[in-house]
């Protein structure tokens, strides 16, 4: 029988390798010829592939993002019997893969959709409950990065309310700081010279972006970089 440390190095290495694909920017690449990093955000996640190759691909990077890194991870972690700490361990390995994958040179996605499938198994019905508060704000409201900053947020809250195990809410704090360094890290995009730290700092925490409007900000091409 093969030891059982060989085996979790086996997972967390498929978890990772897995979590790196870039779905969002090979989509982009197959169907407009273009490098999602150079495009919007830089995010190789749904949002810039619906922002830039159209929205009906959203769904199926999203659907990947979401069921095979994120969800499919943890759920092979619980069948083979581990505990819901290494089951967390291995979808967080998931998200670290999806927001800094190695396929391209570590410029990856925001890794929320990931860890929305990392809690769908670990925590579903909070997960559920805060996915459709995060739906509905964005409807009404039109923008998304707020309100699916608060809906993880909320996982743990009502987590702590429903008697969500320690380890559960451990793994959710730690997600949550995952995706947090991610927003401020922005895929090393250069600071806009007429922006302080300070305020940057602001922007990318609360709105996930580096100028004033969100349009600004998702409509960049290379060409609008370069004036």
């Amino acid at each position: 029988m093969m030891p059982e440390i060989l085996i979790i190095v086996i997972v967390l290495t498929y978890s990772y390798c897995l979590g790196s694909i870039p779905t969002a920017y090979l989509v982009g690449r197959w169907v407009r010829g273009i490098d999602l990093r150079q495009y919007g955000s830089g995010n190789i996640g749904g949002s810039n592939v619906a922002a830039h190759v159209g929205k009906a691909y959203f769904i199926p990077v999203f659907g990947f993002d979401l069921f095979m890194k994120g969800a499919a991870t943890v759920f092979i972690a619980r069948t083979l019997d581990f505990g819901e700490v290494l089951q967390g361990i291995i979808g967080i390995t998931a998200v670290i893969g999806h927001s800094w994958p190695f396929y391209t040179r570590f410029v990856g996605g925001r890794g929320v959709s990931t860890a929305t499938g990392v809690l769908l198994i670990l925590a579903p019905l909070e997960s559920l409950v805060c996915a459709g508060f995060a739906s509905i704000m964005t409807i009404l409201f039109k923008k998304s990065t707020i309100w699916v900053g608060i809906s993880i947020i909320l996982v743990l809250s009502l987590g702590l309310l429903s008697g969500m195990s320690r380890e559960v809410i451990y793994i959710s704090i730690v997600l949550i700081i995952t995706l947090t360094l991610k927003r401020l890290e922005a895929n090393h995009v250069k600071r806009p010279s007429d922006v302080s730290w300070k305020l940057l700092f602001i922007r990318r925490l609360i709105f996930d972006r580096d100028v004033s409007t969100t349009e600004e900000w998702t409509k960049r091409t290379p060409e609008l970089q370069d004036e």
